[in-house]
């Protein structure tokens, strides 16, 4: 082989090698911007969440502070932290399609609420399907169903509400103190839900099975605080004087 064929063979392989390098550069660049890119959404959707929160606290303050309020000044105000709550929802949304691996069910259970309070129930419902779906642990998957199931009370569908909370309930969870807790506390939200929707003696039903779920709590002050709840409950009932509300029907 002649030098100048060595030669030859030589430039192109630099060539070839100098090829490689930059293709591998180009792609290790581009492999971390889409990361820096993924991160920024994802602080993002963070900042979303937590500006829903602060709206919803704000809200109920509002609600506190001037309960039933039909002034002009407090009626606007709610409008716009309605307003705020769909916006922020529609970001949100957009957010989380762009990085769907990197979403929680905190942040789908938040913007269930807001498209629910923005009268959006298509959306919300999404979302809170989304939600159960992303718990990490069946505790959680437990409050975000508690959630999901209040809503379907909320679109008057009784029935569905009850088959949700059912689910709740039938999780396989470990036998604690705490999760007890949670078992009772479940059937007593449950039961303002069948209440509040005129099913009084399902609401009756429910506070019994939450008590005799609470009686299970190993821990004294524990298990008397969840009880004491129960008694209040009781007692707003036995003292009601307005006429049971019309049943809803599933």
């Amino acid at each position: 082989m002649e030098t100048k064929d060595i030669i030859t063979i030589t430039i192109a392989s630099l060539a070839f090698v100098v090829s490689i390098v930059n293709s591998i550069f180009i792609v290790l660049t581009f492999r971390q911007r889409a990361t820096e890119d993924r991160r920024g959404t994802r602080k993002a959707l963070t900042d979303v969440v937590a500006e829903l929160t602060k709206v919803s606290i704000a809200f109920n303050e509002l609600d506190l502070q001037y309960p039933r309020s039909v002034d002009p000044t407090v009626t606007n105000l709610r409008r716009n932290f309605n307003m705020q709550r769909r916006y922020l929802g529609n970001h949100g949304e957009f957010l989380t399609e762009q990085i769907p691996e990197l979403t929680t069910d905190v942040d789908y259970i938040n913007l269930a609420y807001a498209f629910e309070l923005g009268g959006d129930y298509t959306k919300a419902q999404k979302f809170y399907e989304l939600a159960v779906n992303k718990s990490p642990t069946n505790i959680l998957k437990m409050w975000n169903l508690r959630g999901f199931a209040r809503f379907w009370f909320v679109l008057g569908n009784a029935a569905r509400g009850r088959q949700t909370y059912q689910d709740a309930l039938q999780l396989d969870v470990p036998d604690t103190d705490s999760l007890r807790q949670n078992i009772a506390d479940t059937y007593l939200l449950w039961s303002r839900q069948e209440e509040e929707h005129g099913y009084l003696d399902e609401a009756k039903r429910l506070r019994m099975l939450g008590q005799q779920a609470a009686n299970r709590i190993g821990n004294l002050q524990m298990r008397e605080n969840m009880l004491k709840r129960f008694s209040g409950e009781t007692e707003v009932v036995s003292k009601s004087d307005a006429p049971s509300p019309t049943p809803i029907t599933p």
